[in-house]
């Protein structure tokens, strides 16, 4: 008996936990979680030499989406509000890290009293501070918590570290706010200071037609760029998919049935407030409709919980079946009555094309084999899938003649690069030859038979412009500049299509009338900046001498941590 429960405990597991609430660790667990319930490590990286803990990295993982949930009001970061606010959970799981990290080597302790005065700050009414307790217990009942199986454990933990982290950011940016007004004046002159510039650009496909590639030059690039065009290791999966749509209509008459839905629903918009749901014009919605939206959140939620049930109990029909193989997918499914899709072969970069796949399936098949044929229900955007690996094809590299037109191009593209800066390094030479001796950019460029482009006025500061060339990048235009008296011509700066001479024509200072309007509001905006720049700065630092890494990838520039609580 105890054997027999061994061996179908994963998916006992499962169906238990499908039919009661879809948990964290179903839903949430990091791909490195599901790599270790196959492979079983117990660390997941290292920082400063030391490993990685794989509960240390859930915790992490975790933390940074209750981070982005706080910041939200509410939204979970998944899907295309994920993608909209640019939130990669495997960086922000990193970036966890190395705060906490810097909170334990800062020896920063927190305790209850701390942690709950950071709960109430962030759910209490201003003008009823009583509420916080209410809206606490409101949040242990969120949906988007409860389906995740987060406790008021979890929560606690998580307000201690936010308020340790919210500690660490003033201590480390103590300094920052200390800003004298000669200070802060020279900063606006430097930042406001108005440029006109212009520049000659050379681009590679003035060049196009000078390339001449003979079939000796294209077999030495193909031989020289061999990685370039070598296909990775792709698999073909069959599946079965429990769409979510399926079960909306069952979900929405559980959901009416609840006595106290009108409350709920109240309840939950004043929770998250009326900013939290806009229309597509950026206005918040009419109470009525917002709640609505609500409602329609936790229809799908509960439908997803009871496609996940019925995933769970096929999937544990097929792991009793024997031998264990990826046909016993389609055996299952055509006795069930369900339909069985394939995918075409596809690299573990993009994933397949005839399905939303998620990272966490994606890298959930990739792990398959004959020992393990298929997966674990595994939910996506339209429903909930269970994968069978299909086909394994190796990666290789493909045959001269099959890439020799993608080859040619190639080749076309990056010689004709090469020409373009080459014309630009020698006109650079007469150009710098002629000013020396008299002439002007202008005249240089006339008798060269260069175009010229004059740039619209700008400043440091600027961050668009109507008008702005395209072929220049705008902020690699201001960091050349700032290099540049008056006068000045930079060297050929490459660019990813070719490169550019900028010519500084003038430079127009800030006033001291314009600064002594200006100085009283920037002063104050720039003390309320210093404090997190200086933390910035210092955790960028210290995040690259952390040496941090993970399975799921080393980040080099970090993107700046999760802004002060």
């Amino acid at each position: 008996m105890f054997g027999t429960i061994r061996k179908h405990q994963k998916w006992l597991w499962i169906v238990v936990s499908a039919v009661t609430i879809i948990t964290f660790v179903i839903f949430f667990t990091p791909t490195v979680g599901r790599r270790a319930s196959v492979r079983g490590p117990s660390t997941v990286g290292e920082i400063h030499g030391r490993p990685i803990s794989l509960k240390e990295y859930r915790q992490a993982w975790l933390e940074a989406h209750l981070s982005f949930f706080f910041r939200y009001r509410g939204v979970w970061p998944e899907g295309p509000v994920a993608k909209q606010a640019n939130f990669i959970p495997e960086r922000e799981a990193r970036n966890r890290l190395v705060l906490l990290d810097l909170v334990k080597q800062a020896g920063i302790k927190v305790g209850d009293k701390a942690a709950a005065d950071w709960l109430r700050r962030r759910l209490a009414d201003p003008s009823r501070p009583e509420s916080a307790k209410r809206n606490f217990l409101a949040l242990l009942k969120n949906p988007e918590l409860t389906r995740r199986g987060i406790t008021a454990k979890q929560l606690a933990q998580f307000a201690r570290h936010e308020a340790a982290i919210l500690h660490l950011i003033r201590t480390a940016g103590v300094l920052g706010d200390l800003i004298t007004p000669r200070e802060a004046g020279e900063q606006y002159k430097e930042l406001n200071e108005r440029i006109d510039a212009e520049a000659v650009v050379f681009e590679s496909t003035n060049y196009w037609k000078q390339v001449k590639p003979t079939p000796e030059a294209l077999l030495q690039y193909y031989s020289n760029h061999l990685s370039r065009y070598r296909i990775p290791e792709r698999v073909a999966v069959s599946y079965v998919r429990f769409p979510i749509t399926n079960y909306l209509a069952q979900a929405e008459k559980k959901l009416n049935s609840q006595t106290n839905l009108t409350a709920a629903l109240d309840q939950e918009y004043a929770r998250r407030g009326a900013d939290a749901f806009l229309d597509a014009k950026g206005q918040p919605l009419p109470p009525e409709k917002a709640k609505q939206r609500i409602k329609q959140q936790w229809v799908r939620q509960q439908a997803t919980i009871l496609a996940r049930r019925d995933a769970a109990a096929f999937g544990s029909k097929l792991f009793e079946m024997t031998p264990m193989k990826a046909e016993n997918l389609a055996a299952l499914a055509a006795k069930e009555g369900l339909k069985v899709g394939v995918t075409r072969p596809f690299p573990e970069a993009t994933g397949p094309l005839e399905i939303p796949a998620s990272r966490r399936m994606i890298d959930a098949v990739f792990q398959l084999n004959e020992a393990q044929p298929f997966t674990s229900p595994i939910v996506s955007e339209d429903g909930v899938y269970i994968l069978a690996l299909k086909q394994r094809l190796p990666s290789e590299i493909p045959p001269f003649e099959s890439v020799k037109a993608r080859v040619e191009r190639d080749f076309r593209l990056d010689r004709a690069r090469e020409l373009a800066r080459e014309a630009g390094k020698r006109f650079h030479k007469k150009l710098i030859t002629a000013m020396s001796q008299g002439k002007s950019f202008r005249q240089v460029c006339l008798e060269e038979n260069v175009p010229v482009v004059t740039l619209p006025r700008f400043s440091q500061s600027s961050t668009s412009l109507p008008q702005w060339d395209r072929r220049l990048n705008f902020y690699q235009v201001k960091r050349v500049a700032a290099d540049l008296k008056e006068g000045d011509v930079s060297d050929l700066i490459p660019t990813q299509d070719g490169g550019f001479v900028l010519h500084v024509v003038k430079r127009h200072p800030v006033t001291e009338q314009e600064l002594k309007e200006v100085l009283p509001e920037y002063m104050a905006r720039l003390a309320r900046t210093r404090e997190s720049t200086a933390f910035r700065e210092w955790y960028e630092y210290y995040y690259r001498l952390s040496g941090i890494h993970t399975p799921l990838g080393r980040d080099e520039r970090p993107q700046q941590p999760t802004e002060a609580p």
